[in-house]
């Protein structure tokens, strides 16, 4: 994708925000807040599907999802506080992107850790002939906000959640939890779903109530889990969201912290029966590995202090699956070698906070399980100081909290 861009008229821009901040608001660059919404009421009566939710963020651009009620021609107007940035399209081979209902938009020329301000708009598409095109009523989102990126700051704070099996309320429930712990995004560490089989569960049970919670201002990133590799939907899930490269396995970095995501697959063997013949995980773990590898040679860029790896299935203390076993035997070679400071991981669906040991010298923190007694969340916190994690029952217990400090990679 890239960008279009052309003048908006800033006073227009401008008075829209104003209005759908009301009155007395600033529009000076300051930290993004989020505010628990009702998800239920989030669409209630809208034009968008699925309100807009943050994807795939970089210092110098975000991408910007959304699904409309019909086909329609969508755009995003982007505003930094000082001045009107443009409006950004979809382009594909020469196509602005239009007739269609899911959009992602992305955002470019920003800069490393700075807030905007952006507004989605839609024209619905009553007529789309080859040489006639008709255009409805435009319709508009609400003004949201965002912080770039910066991997130069001297602090992060992320998010994890794992295993939420797309049971109802249970999203809300574990944000809730988090409390006033500010993140800059969440991550969503595998089995979201019990098996993806539509759009409409896609959206009822994870995106309409994500984007109602945080989404729309704080972005978030999949990790897949291997109930999310079933189900006839599966192979359609990815145009859900966006990813570095279009993989379910990458890397970002961001405070002083480089961030890995792995696509740790399915967890019995390939040739079991239940697979029918459609999957070949083995080979796709080996592939990640030599990636792993490949961007570890490359050392730490300056500023960045500290690894920590996010995969679904865990390379210890997971039972003796397939899946576990493959994992330990090709990631944590490469894990070892260099450096990994921190694992988080899920799957198991019971808790646990391990420190450094024979078997592997990270700290490896598996999430709980979906139901009541076993849910938890993970915060991690980075600074030049440490790399600070807690594990959290839904009680608000601390279970397991860490500080780790800078080690020589």
């Amino acid at each position: 994708m890239k960008k279009i861009i052309d003048n908006i008229g800033r006073r227009n821009f401008i008075g829209k925000i104003t209005k759908g901040l009301g009155a007395g608001a600033v529009l000076g660059v300051g930290p993004v807040q989020y505010v628990l919404a009702d998800p239920e009421e989030q669409n209630e009566g809208s034009y968008f599907t699925v309100m807009p939710y943050l994807q795939n963020p970089t210092p110098a651009t975000m991408d910007i999802l959304f699904v409309t009620r019909d086909p329609s021609f969508s755009w995003v107007e982007l505003e930094d506080g000082e001045k009107a940035q443009g409006k950004f399209y979809a382009v594909e081979d020469g196509l602005i992107q239009a007739n269609q209902r899911h959009f992602c938009v992305r955002l470019s020329g920003m800069s490393p850790g700075r807030t905007y301000r952006y507004k989605v708009y839609s024209k619905v598409i009553d007529q789309f002939k080859p040489y006639e095109v008709k255009y409805g009523d435009v319709m508009e989102s609400q003004v949201y906000s965002f912080t770039t990126p910066d991997p130069g700051s001297a602090s992060v704070s992320a998010l994890v959640l794992n295993d939420l099996h797309q049971i109802d309320g249970v999203l809300k429930e574990q944000v809730e939890l988090n409390g006033d712990f500010d993140f800059d995004f969440c991550l969503l560490n595998g089995d979201v779903f019990d098996h993806p089989e539509s759009e409409s569960q896609v959206i009822e049970k994870l995106l309409s109530p994500i984007t109602g919670l945080f989404a729309s201002e704080v972005p978030f990133m999949l990790a897949r889990g291997n109930h999310e590799t079933r189900g006839s939907y599966a192979r359609n899930l990815k145009g859900h969201f966006s990813f570095p490269d279009g993989k379910y396995y990458y890397e970002f970095k961001n405070g002083p912290v480089q961030w890995v995501v792995l696509d740790t697959g399915e967890d019995k063997p390939d040739d079991h029966p239940v697979y029918a013949g459609l999957t070949d995980f083995d080979t796709y773990r080996e592939e990640q590995a030599l990636w792993l590898a490949k961007i570890f040679e490359q050392g730490l860029d300056a500023g960045i202090l500290y690894r920590v790896v996010v995969m679904h299935i865990p390379p210890f203390n997971s039972g003796e699956w397939h899946g576990t076993l493959h994992c330990r035997s090709v990631f944590s070679p490469v894990f070892e070698k260099y450096g990994v400071d921190m694992v988080l991981s899920g799957h198991t669906h019971k808790h646990g906070f391990y420190a450094p040991c024979e078997d592997h010298s990270y700290t490896l923190i598996i999430g709980g399980g979906p139901r009541k007694g076993s849910r938890t969340i993970t915060q991690v916190y980075a600074n030049q100081a440490g790399l600070h994690a807690k594990l959290i029952a839904e009680g608000g217990e601390v279970i397991g909290k860490t500080t780790l400090v800078p080690q020589k990679k």
